[in-house]
């Protein structure tokens, strides 16, 4: 068990880039963590990023992504309208404007900052993760502006026994060979707050 706020959460493992026992990766906590989220706000989202189709096939129906075979829409995040639309974002924002999956915008747009204020701006209710140290340019612009007042900021970092626990901005720990050692979670909802 690992906490989030207030509340309680298993581990997540699975044989699809989760990981089991030892080692797990960043996936063990940001699945049950988005998971515990759509309880609470409904399976009526769109995700960013084709991630959940790999561990909850066909729970969310509205799946942006420019590249994955998963995807139910092919497309930039910028060319969708999330407006009043709860979004999902799982380990894919750090991802925008760094040229991975052989993927880069034609345009001014391709920035991770960018992307996450579109999807502030835009959406209703939403959860982003990613893995810190990935993307340092925009762990630096969080970190340092912290959204004070726009919403909830978490920070959990693997333990030396391989646990996750929450951690104060000096706890974090730089990304590992191929996992994130530490993650950040915003969201606009309360939801991790009361049990």
């Amino acid at each position: 068990m690992f906490k989030l706020g207030a509340i309680e959460l298993e581990y997540m493992s699975h044989s699809y880039n989760c990981g089991t026992g030892k080692h797990r990766t960043e996936r063990c906590v940001e699945l049950p963590i988005a998971d515990y989220w759509l309880s609470k706000v409904g399976n009526d989202v769109t995700e960013f990023g084709a991630v959940s189709p790999y561990y909850y096939p066909d729970r969310i129906k509205d799946v942006v992504d420019p590249v994955d075979k998963k995807a139910t829409i092919k497309g930039s995040l910028f060319d969708t309208d999330f407006s009043g639309r709860d979004v999902l974002s799982i380990s894919t924002i750090e991802h925008i404007g760094v040229g991975d999956y052989g993927y880069i915008e034609k345009d001014s747009r391709n920035d991770a900052i960018l992307a996450l204020g579109y999807i502030i701006a835009k959406a209703n209710r939403w959860l982003v993760t990613w893995g810190y140290g990935y993307n340092p340019t925009l762990d630096a612009q969080i970190l340092d502006n912290r959204l004070i007042g726009i919403c909830n900021m978490y920070l959990l970092s693997r333990q030396i026994d391989d646990s996750w626990m929450q951690v104060a901005i000096e706890g974090l720990t730089q990304y590992g060979r191929n996992m994130a050692n530490s993650v950040i979670i915003l969201t606009n909802c309360n939801v991790f707050e009361r049990k």
